[in-house]
């Protein structure tokens, strides 16, 4: 018998909130101060729509004035995350605008961070689709 208010198989219910923990503690150790930039819509029939900032951005990370905006997801999809960052209409104003954009990738068994800098916001340059 399955329980009443049992989750249902796939994706679990607040399955983000880890990688964003563990983003709080990456910039932490680095004492960048951090602010989330996800927001969730809901809609009257029951849907719910998580939004990134620029389509790509799950967090902004500042330190000793510079702007880093991080996409988090797991170790395993990283390399989807950049191709899909490369190929953003909107990675062209956080260039124009000088931010680092950066994908961390974490591994929750083994603790691990993968990072990937898409785009160095202290040099030029950076490649797009």
């Amino acid at each position: 018998m399955v329980a009443r208010n049992s989750a249902p198989r796939g994706r679990q219910p607040n399955s983000e909130r880890p990688f964003r923990q563990m983003c709080d503690i990456y910039c932490a150790q680095r004492r960048w101060t951090v602010r989330h930039t996800t927001w969730t819509e809901r809609y009257p029939n029951g849907v719910t729509r998580t939004r990134d900032l620029l389509s790509f951005v799950d967090a902004l990370a500042a330190y000793d004035g510079h702007t880093i905006a991080i996409q988090y997801t797991s170790a395993d999809h990283v390399a989807a995350r950049v191709a899909k960052i490369r190929c953003a209409p909107n990675l062209e104003f956080a260039k124009e605008a000088g931010w680092t954009v950066l994908v961390l990738g974490f591994d929750l068994d083994s603790n691990q961070v993968k990072e990937v800098v898409v785009h160095d916001g202290l040099s030029s340059g950076g490649s797009t689709c």
